[in-house]
C-alpha cells in the first residue's frame, strides 16, 4: 500500500449519484443496491455512472488502493471502504470510495474499518523487498496500524501466489538483458510504483556502499557498488559521476569519460562534470576534446580560474601558447 488523498469530488457528483442515491435509499428502506445504475428496487448503483468511476480511477492514477497494481477502469471497480450494509447512510458519499480491483473488493466485503485506510497510510509504511517481491511492512509504520496492517496483507492476500508470481515477472522485465524486452522505470512508477520504489531504494543502497568504499580509496571496489548501482536503477545518474571519478583515479580514462558523457547527456548544465571530463580527455592526449569542454566551462562561468588554467594547459601542450 501506498499514500493515497482525497480528490475533490466530480462537479455532477451531487446530481448524478448523491441525490439520485439517497432517494433511493428513502423508497428502498430494507434493500440493499445493487451495482447495476437505475432508480428500479434491484438497481441503485449510481456509483457506477460511467463519469464517477472514470473519476475514480483518476484520483487514484488507476492504481488499486490496496495492492497498489495499475487497472484500467474497465478492469477496477468502487470500493466503499464503509460497507453498504453497516454504513447505509453513506453508501452515496464520495469520500467512502477507493479505486479497486473486483478481487480486492470481494476479500475487503465487510471488515470495513479493520481494514486499513488508504487515506491514512504513509509512504514508507510498506515496500516491496527484492528479489522476493514479498510486500513488506515497515518499522515506520505507528504501533496503533500494526496488527491492521497485518489484518490487511492477510485478508486481502496481497502475498499470494498470483501477487508474488506477477511482481517477479514485472520485476523480471524490468532487469531483462534484452533492452526491447525491458519495461522502463517510467511505467513501473506509473503502473507498479512500489516496485519502482524498491528498485531505486535498492540501488541507493549499493550506491551508498560505493560512496563508504571511495571514502576509503579502495577504488575498484567503489566501482563495483556504483557499477551495481546502475544494473538496478540505470538513471542513477550520481552512480555514473562518482563511478567515473573512480575511473579516473585509476587512470582508466576512457571509461570515465563514457560516464562523464553520460551524466551530461542527462544534466547538460554540469560545469564540475565538463570540466572533470576535460581533464580525462586531456590525460588520455585527446586534446581538441578537452578544450570544448573546458570552453563550455568557461561559458558558465566566466570568474572561475581554474577552468581557464586548464585551457591554458591544454592549449601549451598543443603548442599554442608558450
Amino acid at each position: 500500500m501506498m499514500k493515497f488523498t482525497l480528490s475533490p469530488e466530480p462537479e455532477d457528483f451531487d446530481e448524478t449519484v448523491r441525490i439520485p442515491g439517497q432517494q433511493w435509499l428513502d423508497n428502498y428502506p430494507n434493500e440493499k443496491p445493487s451495482s447495476k445504475p437505475g432508480h428500479g428496487k434491484s438497481e441503485g448503483g449510481f456509483w457506477r455512472e460511467p463519469n464517477c468511476i472514470e473519476k475514480l480511477a483518476e484520483a487514484f492514477d488507476n492504481l488499486c488502493a490496496y495492492s497498489v497494481k495499475y487497472i484500467p477502469e474497465t478492469g477496477g471497480t468502487e470500493d466503499h471502504f464503509l460497507s453498504q450494509h453497516n454504513y447505509r447512510s453513506i453508501t452515496y458519499e464520495w469520500s467512502n470510495y477507493r479505486y479497486a480491483s473486483a478481487k480486492i473488493n470481494t476479500r475487503k466485503s465487510e471488515y470495513d474499518d479493520k481494514i486499513l485506510d488508504p487515506f491514512d497510510v504513509e509512504d514508507d509504511w510498506f515496500e516491496i523487498l527484492l528479489p522476493s517481491c514479498i510486500l513488506h511492512i515497515t518499522e515506520f509504520i505507528p504501533e496503533s496500524y500494526q496488527e491492521k496492517a497485518k489484518f490487511t496483507v492477510k485478508q486481502l492476500q496481497l502475498n499470494n501466489d498470483s501477487y508474488l508470481k506477477e511482481r517477479r515477472k514485472i520485476y523480471k522485465q524490468y532487469r531483462n538483458k534484452d533492452k526491447a524486452k525491458q519495461i522502463p522505470i517510467s511505467e513501473l512508477e506509473e503502473k507498479y510504483p512500489l516496485i519502482a520504489r524498491a528498485i531505486i531504494k535498492k540501488s541507493q543502497q549499493y550506491f551508498n556502499q560505493g560512496i563508504k568504499c571511495y571514502h576509503n580509496q579502495d577504488y575498484q571496489k567503489a566501482i563495483e557498488k556504483f557499477t551495481k548501482a546502475i544494473e538496478f536503477y540505470i538513471e542513477n545518474i550520481d552512480a555514473y559521476f562518482q563511478r567515473a571519478i573512480c575511473y579516473y583515479y585509476l587512470g582508466e580514462y576512457n571509461q570515465a569519460i563514457e560516464d562523464y558523457t553520460k551524466v551530461i547527456e542527462n544534466q547538460n548544465n554540469n560545469i564540475t562534470t565538463y570540466n572533470n571530463r576535460g581533464v580525462c580527455y586531456f590525460y588520455n592526449n585527446q586534446e581538441q576534446e578537452a578544450i570544448k569542454d573546458f570552453q563550455t566551462t568557461i561559458k558558465f562561468k566566466q570568474n572561475n580560474y581554474l577552468f581557464y588554467a586548464n585551457l591554458s594547459i591544454c592549449l601549451e601542450k598543443m603548442g599554442y601558447i608558450q
